[in-house]
């Protein structure tokens, strides 16, 4: 039989002298993660935060819009919009499917909010119709309606479930 095999002949693999390999794994460095990092990832984000995090994406929201419409340009521009790009749409997006209830679905806001924008840019691009400004005010107002949406819900939640107070 040849080394190399011919069309008619299957490819056998020639018997082993020393026996089977054993299938070693690799052993990795272990990277143990805390117990309790992971409980504190899982556990309930307290409403309040919920709802300071609203309030600080409408603020964001509002401070851009302002500056856009004033036509101002430099540093603080640049930081409102990375800091509306990054966080805004994915928060609104968190908060409406019911995720931020704990750190790590609060944490999807980023990534969620980075993929919407880029959806965004990509379907305009492909469109060939580039307007990044009119991609900020729909961004902005469907958030800003959304993430205003959520904050009358959760406000509300707490209204009803407070307990008087002077009583």
């Amino acid at each position: 039989m040849s080394a190399v095999p011919s069309r008619q002949e299957p490819y056998v693999p020639p018997p082993m002298e020393s026996g089977p390999i054993s299938a070693v794994m690799p052993v990795l460095p272990s990277r143990d993660v805390p117990a309790a990092a992971v409980r504190d990832a899982a556990e309930p984000i307290d409403v309040r935060v919920l709802i300071g995090v609203d309030i600080g994406c409408l603020v964001v929201t509002a401070a851009l819009a302002v500056v856009v419409l004033l036509g101002a340009a430099g540093p603080a521009r640049l930081l409102l919009a990375l800091a509306f790009t990054s966080v805004v749409p994915g928060w609104a997006l968190v908060r409406r499917l019911g995720l931020a209830g704990t750190a790590t679905g609060a944490a999807m806001a980023v990534p969620s909010s980075l993929a919407i924008i880029a959806a965004g840019s990509v379907a305009m691009v492909w469109a060939h119709a580039w307007q990044p400004l009119i991609l900020l005010w729909v961004l902005a107002a469907v958030s800003a309606g959304v993430i205003g949406w959520m904050l009358r819900i959760e406000v509300g939640s707490l209204t009803r479930t407070a307990p008087a107070l002077g009583r």
